[in-house]
């Protein structure tokens, strides 16, 4: 029987060898049908191409055909045999009178994704459809018609050699997806950056959707496009973007931001101050605002009475770091650098910097030493405002709700609004302490200093050596070099414990001399191992088990067959992301996801990455975690930055029907 079976297949294969098969064309065309698969399996994506033949002078249209025509179609009527949407070449423009078309002359081929049923039995699958487009010159005639033809099921998916050249032909005149970074300045108006200075666009809208499909009107600055498209109209949310730079003419698909209702600018406003609110609960700001908490019980007294324990100052080094680091983030965007909110966390030397910070903070608190610095003893509102410095770094691995639309906003608004959303961040992290400082009865709810205070501050400690801990693993991330950083760490606490010792116990001045020594060492190899001679982490492969990894093309290309898509933007240094892994991705999710045919990417952002970056922006968002869910349509969702499991199983419930 097995023999039998695979004759039939052998048969049905050379049938579609590369010669193809004739399709019903019409009077000035002709088409011939390719299969790329000498065996296809069931649950699979495989291609046909149709090649057309055109009579001298006639066209076939385009799938935006233009002012006028219409674009080939595909049906397939075999239950086991789903079509997905046809791939097209780049068109040409056809000028009639004052019309403008977009087709093909001569000889072209489109690709056209099939799915095969799972259910789908080895042998001969017989697939019926129907071919239906207009050939067209002065006056346009219809043509096509029924077809059919056998397609060979087997165990595995086995590539036809002999089709080969024409399906490379094919997809080597497929346009690419865009790597350029697209902004929104409006609602119908965006800006392309190019990497050239291009000396002519033409750009076509994606006409797919029940939408108006006015050509945009796009000019160059330099290597800025701008694209607007008419007022009032319903705009598709991609196009065809085609560049000549000298006589090379290059093609993109671009997928511009969504449509989306105009949001108030002071509803963003109150975004980012709820966003910086909600911050303070968030898992990688909790050590630095226990210690700050920690002077609200005990506050000094040289803070004067009514400071809610350093409120002020406190508030001043919030709001000034988030304005600095905000600042210096817009900066970098406008200066064309992909980069996400938590930059500064792809650098290994911050990252080690602020791993030994939160090191040397912990051996404090277990009282290993003491810090005696005369400007912060004298003065203890500068001891507050470098709590709020800290208290920021801290919260730059964490996104909060409401917070990354405010980012994403800050990315799009004027220079000075945009520039605001920081500040205000700022303001919504102080508010809490704020309180104290405004309302200084509210402090009769604290606790009384007492002993409990040591206890207190010990398990403080190891908060923030737990902090140090996750910082150092995300530096391994980024350099390999993860012992060498504890290494270093190992050495500064040695030289720290001396200098402990130093301030507790007199000693000769030959002892001392050692001691200095010592510590003089044990800092310069500190340095030596946490800062010299680093080198980034190779990109490592993301792929694990069912997650792929992400590249635009790649996520395309499965929305291109109908497949669901969920895209998860994620960085070993977001606490956000991580907390949301162990929280919402769990097994019953990650199977429900099988059983819907889900298609699972994962963005790794830990290293600087130029086409997540891109991506991210695309979206709207700033920075990691970014949760993109397509549907089968293509239609994308964005999930909240805090997931759970019970959200998880009804946004896939929800999108994948």
């Amino acid at each position: 029987m097995r023999i039998i079976i695979g004759v039939c297949i052998f048969l049905a294969a050379a049938a579609l060898g590369a010669e193809g098969v004739p399709v019903k064309g019409g009077l000035h065309s002709k088409v011939t049908l390719h299969l790329e698969n000498s065996t296809v399996k069931p649950g699979s994506t495989v291609y046909a191409a149709l090649e057309f033949a055109l009579d001298k002078d006639w066209h076939i249209y385009y799938k935006n055909p233009g002012d006028s025509g219409i674009a080939p179609t595909v049906k397939i009527n075999t239950a086991e045999v789903i079509p997905g949407e046809i791939l097209f070449p780049p068109p040409e423009k056809i000028v009639a009178a004052s019309l403008t078309s977009y087709g093909y002359h001569g000889r072209t081929v489109l690709l056209v994704p099939l799915n095969i049923a799972t259910a789908s039995k080895p042998g001969k699958l017989k697939v019926e459809g129907k071919l239906e487009y207009l050939e067209c010159r002065e006056s346009c005639l219809p043509a096509g018609g029924d077809f059919s033809f056998d397609l060979p099921v087997g165990e595995t998916t086995q590539n036809d050699a002999g089709a080969a050249a024409v399906f490379n032909a094919a997809r080597e005149k497929l346009p690419r997806p865009s790597p350029f970074e697209i902004r929104k300045i409006s609602e119908n108006s965006f800006s392309i950056q190019l990497p050239i200075s291009a000396a002519e666009i033409v750009a076509i809208p994606d006409p797919l959707g029940a939408v108006d499909v006015p050509t945009p009107q796009a000019t160059v600055e330099k290597n800025l496009v701008r694209l607007e498209y008419p007022a009032g109209k319903k705009r598709s949310e991609g196009l065809l973007l085609s560049l000549r730079d000298k006589d090379q003419w290059s093609h993109y698909t671009v997928v511009l931001p969504a449509a989306s209702a105009e949001t108030p600018v002071l509803l963003y406003f109150l975004f980012a101050v709820l966003g910086g609110l909600i911050l303070n609960f968030m898992p990688c700001v909790l050590p630095v605002l226990s210690l700050k908490a920690m002077s609200l019980v005990s506050p000094s007294p040289d803070l004067g009475r009514g400071s809610g324990g350093g409120a002020w100052p406190y508030t001043l080094g919030v709001v000034a770091t988030f304005s600095a680091v905000g600042g210096l983030f817009l900066i970098l965007r406008a200066s064309g650098q992909a980069i996400g909110w938590g930059f500064q966390l792809q650098n290994p030397i911050f990252v080690a910097a602020i791993a030994i910070l939160f090191a040397v903070m912990a051996l404090n608190l277990f009282g290993v030493f003491e810090i005696r610095v005369p400007a912060i003893t004298t003065r203890p509102a500068i001891g507050e405002a470098m709590t709020g410095v800290i208290a920021v770094v801290a919260a730059t691995p964490c996104t909060a709700p409401f917070m990354a639309s405010a980012l994403g906003a800050a990315l799009t608004l004027p220079a000075a609004a945009g520039f605001l959303m920081f500040p205000l961040l700022g303001f919504g992290m102080a508010l809490p302490f704020l309180v104290f400082a405004v309302f200084p009865r509210a402090g009769k709810i604290l606790p009384k200093p007492g002993n409990w205070l040591i206890t207190f501050k010990g398990v403080l400690g190891f908060m923030m050596a737990g902090s140090a801990l996750w910082l150092v693993w995300v530096f391994g991330s980024l350099t390999n070099a993860a012992f060498s950083l504890l290494t270093a760490i190992l050495l500064i606490a040695f030289a720290l414990y001396i200098y402990g010792k130093h301030q507790v116990t007199p000693a000769k001045r030959a002892v001392k001399i050692v001691r200095y020594a010592a510590m003089v060492m044990a800092l310069v190899f500190a340095f030596r191992f946490a800062f010299v001679g680093l080198t980034p982490a190779a990109k490592t492969n993301t792929e694990a088990g069912v997650w792929k990894n992400f590249s635009p093309a790649a996520v395309q290309a499965e929305i291109a067959a109908k497949n669901p898509v969920f895209v998860d933007f994620t960085a070993d240094w977001c606490l956000s992301c991580k907390v949301n892994e162990q929280v919402a991705f769990t097994d019953k999710v990650m199977q429900r996801f099988a059983e819907r045919r889900v298609i699972l990417f994962k963005a790794d952002f830990t290293n600087l990455d130029d086409a997540i970056a891109n991506e991210i922006t695309r979206l709207g968002r700033a920075g990691v975690p970014v949760y993109a869910f397509y549907d089968r349509r293509g239609n994308l969702t964005l999930l909240p930055q805090v997931l759970t499991e019970g959200l998880m199983l009804e946004s896939i419930q929800n999108l994948t029907n």
